[in-house]
């Protein structure tokens, strides 16, 4: 009798779920925002942390609604009080940047701390970020490795890119280690880590030179729009560099380089025309 009056009392405590909610997301990723909203209202409205997420996130861009961003960080607080971690590291965000309620960076750790003790992944990133950006003193840049690794760890390729930058240029530098971040990274799919290991390649750091296998992880970088692997697929291409001249296909690159600004692409482009 006690057993089933325990299961009855931790049925009743429970937070309602809201046979609304998955719909109502469903209909967000669709972008039909007017559906979502009617979906997410009554649960918000009845303190589904969940749908009063989602309500933030309508407001906040705009979607189908006038862009409001105080109701819409009333919504996140309103979450955030319920231990949604996304709404606690938005909350964050809403303080670092001072929008739409002014400046505060103390409050900005403070929500980033929870969000990253609830196992958010991109507030460790961000926690990291203002740590290392506030002072640098010893204290703060360790906590601010030890929160990346944490979040490499749990897979946020961000994370990684972070770690193996820190060890090529911030801290003391590690060459190897900055490559096997950079790796890791990069096969997770962050483009920009793509450049950062055919830049190691290319250079000899941490690694054995090879410009065919910088070329390839350029390649990688550029196709996702990377300007500073394009440029380096330009030159290389009219060089000659981990293949044969191609002027052509340094034409290609380096056009595609320039019109993103980058300037040492404005300097090999004349070459590569002639």
């Amino acid at each position: 009798m006690l057993k089933r009056l325990l299961v009855i009392l931790a049925i009743m405590s429970a937070p309602p779920v809201w046979a609304d909610v998955p719909s109502g997301i469903a209909a967000f990723q669709a972008t039909d925002y007017r559906k979502a909203m009617a979906a997410f209202t009554p649960a918000a409205e009845a303190g589904d942390r969940n749908a009063q997420y989602w309500m933030g996130r309508i407001f906040d861009a705009g979607l189908g609604v006038p862009e409001n961003k105080i109701t819409a960080m009333g919504w996140f607080e309103k979450s955030a009080a319920q231990g949604h971690s996304e709404a606690m590291r938005v909350l964050g965000a809403y303080f670092e940047t001072g929008r739409p309620a002014g400046r505060d960076h103390a409050r900005a750790i403070a929500w980033y701390d929870r969000a990253a003790k609830a196992q958010n992944v991109k507030a460790m990133r961000n926690l990291a970020t203002m740590l290392l950006n506030r002072n640098r003193s010893t204290d703060d840049r360790e906590k601010a490795v030890a929160l990346l690794q944490k979040a490499a760890g749990l897979g946020n390729a961000k994370a990684m890119r972070n770690l193996g930058y820190m060890h090529y240029f911030q801290l003391r530098p590690d060459f190897k280690l900055a490559a096997q971040y950079f790796a890791a990274a990069a096969k997770a799919g962050h483009g920009r880590a793509s450049y950062d290991l055919g830049r190691l390649y290319f250079r000899g750091h941490g690694v054995i030179p090879r410009d065919a296998l910088a070329a390839k992880h350029f390649r990688t970088a550029a196709d996702q729009g990377d300007a500073k692997a394009q440029m380096m697929l330009g030159r290389m291409s009219l060089l000659g560099e981990g293949s044969s001249v191609d002027a052509e296909t340094a034409y290609y690159w380096l056009i595609l380089a320039v019109a993103q600004n980058n300037d040492a692409a404005r300097h090999w482009l004349p070459k590569a025309r002639k």
